[in-house]
């Protein structure tokens, strides 16, 4: 019983590790202020909705078609701004490279939220870099709409989340647990024979489903119907029954729940008594 407590207290602390959202200081790519500086003259820019003050700090290289037709696609981008801008936060920002140019100047990506009074959000996504001796330049710009903090739509939360949100998550944390117990039942079962073919078939989940965390989809792992396509997985192995991955910092945490199908096993057969043992065709 102590040896099934101390596996217990053990996944339970590694599911609450792994569980843990991504952290990422929003400025850690920003060694050199000038950058976040020119940034917050572009952001002042953008709540004013001037487009001829952005255009100003452009990158000098850009082509006069591209000078041309920036204003005008900014003014377009501007409709995506909620009512009444009045703040903006840094999330996010990254070094940028050149491909094929290794001794090019390096620029930053910077992400920034903006909210208005009417509670609607925008996200705006910067690109500077550097020109000659002179920092920095706007190389790129994106404006998209949200309707929640665009820095909280991946967040592995509950806050507004819906009942299969609830069942995913309690699947996470029971799945582990009921598949490591059983481990444990069989390893401590004197009667039950081929242990060592048991107790790996019991501590993995076949097939199952993925659950997206943000968008709350389900997609089912043997058999899933997509795009007018169907599409067939023949084998999927989950250790412990459970997992989470998150691909990316703009990612959704994607949730994954096996079928304890070596556990049930188990529990059926094992009523059986001294006969029990794994079948051979495993």
């Amino acid at each position: 019983m102590k040896l099934l407590l101390r596996c217990l207290a053990g996944l339970i602390g590694l599911l609450c590790v792994t569980s843990c959202s991504l952290e990422h200081d929003p400025r850690a790519a920003l060694d050199d202020p000038r950058f976040e500086e020119t940034a917050d003259i572009i952001l002042e820019h953008i709540l004013l909705e001037d487009a001829d003050g952005i255009l100003e700090l452009s990158y000098p290289l850009a082509t006069e078609e591209q000078l041309e037709k920036f204003p005008a696609g900014l003014r377009d981008a501007f409709t995506y701004l909620p009512d009444a801008p009045d703040r903006f936060e840094l999330f996010y920002s990254e070094v940028r490279i050149i491909p094929d140019q290794p001794d090019a100047p390096t620029g930053r990506a910077l992400v920034y939220e903006i909210g208005g009074r009417d509670d609607t959000f925008a996200q705006v996504i910067l690109v500077l870099f550097p020109h000659e001796s002179e920092c920095c330049f706007l190389t790129y710009i994106h404006i998209n709409q949200f309707e929640s903090p665009p820095s909280q739509i991946h967040d592995l939360s509950l806050k507004g989340k819906s009942v299969f949100h609830y069942i995913v998550g309690f699947l996470l944390i029971a799945n582990p647990l009921f598949l490591l117990a059983t481990a444990v039942f069989c390893l401590l079962n004197k009667k039950v024979k081929r242990k060592y073919l048991w107790i790996p078939f019991i501590l993995v989940g076949l097939w199952g489903f993925d659950f997206n965390w943000s968008t709350g989809k389900f997609a089912f792992e043997l058999i899933n119907f997509e795009n007018g396509m169907i599409n067939i997985q023949f084998f999927s192995i989950h250790l412990l029954g459970a997992g989470i991955v998150k691909y990316g910092e703009f990612a959704p945490w994607i949730v994954s729940i096996g079928s304890p199908v070596g556990a049930v096993w188990y529990w059926v057969s094992a009523r059986k008594g001294p006969a029990s043992k794994m079948p051979e065709e495993f």
